[in-house]
């Protein structure tokens, strides 16, 4: 008896601290006031960005055709980068939860766009509820200032507010096409490792590599490196053949990819 108290105990404790994991992990979601669509669902206990709810009566007039909307673009306010989960709730996509969701910094705003990866509508044509669930489970507290329903081509059906990020998008954007990288070559039999070095005034998000053996026509080593790695290896070259390389970077703005220009050639001879 004395043992299952004991181990009924410990499970509670483990409990309690699991609890108070979670609780300190959530994030503190600010909604904007004036806005019916996009509200605090008591009941469900769920921050909701919604184009229909039939139920709640909310959109009805002014949504467009749900399966014209192929995006969500949101802006929020936060002190460093948020990571708040977007999950696309509707009858024809089920709790569709997005964890990677890339939030650019552009001037005091962070902005994010949520799209299907398959390039197909967010919601159907005849979905009872169409919404947008913010997931609390981030540890970033933010404040939504705007949301915008997105077509095909990322032009904008319905708006909450009116926030022109025009100058900000342009100022950003130039920061990500003046940036410099200078990149050296370290041969070693058997490899050759790319080493690169980037001067620029915001944060890139990634690099792409591509090699050449003529100097003229390039292919893709790699499309997507981490933004923090300033290093790669190839390994996978015939002896006796030289080897061209270049690197550039790219961050993701306004749903976009721009990019950096490509560094300087460098070459170098396969050995093994």
């Amino acid at each position: 008896m004395l043992k299952k108290s004991f181990l009924a105990l410990l499970v509670s404790l483990f409990a309690l601290i699991i609890a108070g994991s979670v609780k300190a992990q959530a994030a503190t979601i600010v909604l904007p006031e004036g806005c019916s669509w996009i509200y605090y669902d008591q009941m469900y206990d769920s921050y909701e960005i919604a184009a229909f709810n039939e139920e709640k009566g909310v959109g009805k007039g002014v949504c467009p055709a749900l399966d014209k909307i192929y995006g969500l673009r949101l802006t929020v306010i936060a002190e460093t980068v948020p990571d708040t989960s977007l999950i696309i709730n509707a009858e024809s996509a089920n709790w569709d939860q997005h964890d990677d969701i890339v939030y650019e910094k552009v001037g005091k705003y962070y902005v994010a766009v949520l799209k299907k990866e398959n390039g197909k509508a967010l919601f159907g044509k005849d979905d009872s509820y169409a919404q947008i669930c913010l997931g609390p489970w981030g540890g970033v507290d933010i404040t939504v200032v705007n949301a915008e329903w997105l077509d095909k081509d990322g032009n904008v059906l319905q708006s909450a507010f009116k926030i022109d990020l025009s100058k900000e998008l342009k100022e950003e954007k130039k920061l990500v096409k003046d940036s410099k990288i200078k990149l050296k070559l370290n041969k070693k039999s058997g490899k050759i490792t790319l080493k690169w070095t980037t001067k620029s005034e915001t944060v890139l998000q990634g690099y792409q590599v591509q090699y050449s053996t003529d100097g003229t026509y390039f292919k893709y080593l790699k499309k997507n490196i981490k933004p923090e790695a300033s290093s790669y290896s190839y390994k996978k070259g015939t002896k006796g053949t030289t080897y061209y390389f270049r690197v550039r970077g790219f961050s993701v703005i306004d749903g976009k990819k721009v990019y950096t220009p490509w560094s300087e050639v460098s070459s170098e001879k396969f050995t093994k």
